[in-house]
């Protein structure tokens, strides 16, 4: 049997057909084949991880390369924006689509943006970044999406600190994983509790049935894990509580009222464990006066 298949390789060759450039596109040709085959299910597997994606997932993706797009420049992630309709809180920009990717694109070269933490409440998607700038900040970003556009932006920007705070910690380290998913609405409601009786209500001695006391960590500049005995170096009052955005284990709350004798905007991001709050990251920025504003739809 052997000698029959070498005697037919030995007059196959013999036909000089392997000098033939036939004989050498053949396997090229294979090749294209299979690699297409090949690209092929790449997107189908891929199309299917998309399709079984939950609809917040599909959010958080578009949002994160959305951020990246500052630093890459694909222009690609600005899809996601709608053209017919995108309302602008960030009163230094104006309303719709275009104006918002001209910020986007406009970044210098080398600039780099890092998401710490992000995480999706419905039609919103809340991250936290860390952004490379001429000068670096600390910035939250909400947006919100109809469907699959996203439709309206806040946000709220902060230098980063010099060094960390008293008890070490920065504006961004700490746990990043979202769990605990079935406490969503519990948390929520537990934090707006506390800015109902503490925070708006005046309430101080209320605040250790929502805080742990052993476990707590500060990451705000001027903070303390412990500030028992603390001096603050503000004063500040919060007036109005207008978001309460979260999802499993994290809260976000957006509020406005007075820093040091400046209207401002705090953005304060919880994490919850156990019902008690046990981590507390936030971003102040100056609201600048209304003849100022690139757009007539406020802060919030």
């Amino acid at each position: 049997m052997f000698q029959y298949v070498f005697d037919a390789q030995r007059a196959y060759f013999a036909t000089k057909v392997t000098r033939t450039d036939e004989w050498r596109v053949q396997p090229l040709d294979r090749t294209a084949r299979l690699l297409l085959v090949f690209s092929l299910l790449l997107l189908l597997t891929s199309d299917l991880v998309w399709a079984q994606m939950s609809d917040e997932d599909k959010r958080i993706d578009a949002v994160r390369a959305l951020l990246k797009s500052i630093e890459t420049k694909d222009q690609r992630a600005l899809r996601v924006i709608s053209s017919t309709q995108f309302i602008q809180h960030d009163a230094r920009v104006p309303d719709g689509r275009d104006a918002f990717t001209a910020v986007l694109l406009g970044a210098a070269r080398g600039t780099t943006v890092r998401t710490a933490r992000i995480f999706a409440d419905g039609d919103y998607v809340v991250a936290q970044s860390e952004y490379h700038l001429s000068r670096d900040r600390v910035v939250f970003d909400v947006f919100r999406f109809e469907e699959k556009e996203i439709v309206e932006h806040w946000d709220n920007a902060q230098n980063t600190c010099p060094a960390p705070n008293v008890s070490g910690r920065t504006q961004l380290d700490g746990p990043t994983q979202v769990l605990d998913l079935a406490k969503t609405d519990t948390n929520k409601a537990l934090m707006n509790g506390y800015f109902r009786d503490v925070v708006l209500g005046g309430q101080s001695a209320r605040a250790v049935g929502y805080k742990s006391q052993d476990l707590f960590h500060q990451h705000n500049c001027d903070g303390v894990d412990n500030p028992t005995g603390l001096q603050p170096k503000h004063v500040f009052k919060i007036t109005t509580l207008h978001k309460v955005l979260g999802q499993g284990n994290f809260v976000l709350m957006m509020s406005d009222g007075v820093f040091d004798g400046q209207p401002t905007a705090f953005y304060d991001l919880y994490r919850m464990d156990a019902g008690k709050q046990v981590e507390h990251w936030d971003v102040l920025e100056a609201i600048p006066p209304s003849s100022e504003w690139k757009n007539a739809n406020g802060k919030f």
